[in-house]
């Protein structure tokens, strides 16, 4: 096993992981770097505070882990196969939640101060 710290792209290196590991203790906005994990379809093994802001499912779309055991066991299972569906689960999850055609018109209307308009499809879920 290899822990690599910073690097310039991360995608060669997620290309060949087994899983992405975020053990963020304090975390502002949005986790880009969990974010890239998912939509490259790796098992993603965060904390709660890295999770903040995105709707991800524990056990489904990542794993949570708060504490030392908890990560261990998650790795566990990840590299013992037992969540062969949690990749491409995470990556769906992201295309849908985090991509131009769901969020700009949100961007656009908080930049121009308007009131938003009520989306059929949002409104029923």
């Amino acid at each position: 096993m290899t822990v690599t710290g910073r690097v310039a792209d991360v995608r060669p290196y997620l290309q060949y992981a087994v899983a992405a590991v975020a053990p963020m203790r304090i975390a502002r906005g949005i986790q880009n770097k969990v974010l890239e994990a998912m939509a490259m379809e790796k098992p993603v093994i965060v904390s709660s505070k890295g999770l903040e802001g995105i709707d991800a499912i524990h056990g489904e779309h990542v794993l949570l882990a708060d504490s030392a055991q908890e990560y261990l066991a998650c790795l566990q299972q990840v590299v013992a196969g037992a969540h062969p569906q949690m990749g491409p689960q995470a990556r769906q999850r992201i295309s849908h939640h985090f991509n131009w055609d769901e969020n700009l018109p949100e961007v656009v209307y908080l930049l121009a101060g308007a009131p938003r308009p009520v989306i059929a499809e949002k409104a029923s879920a």
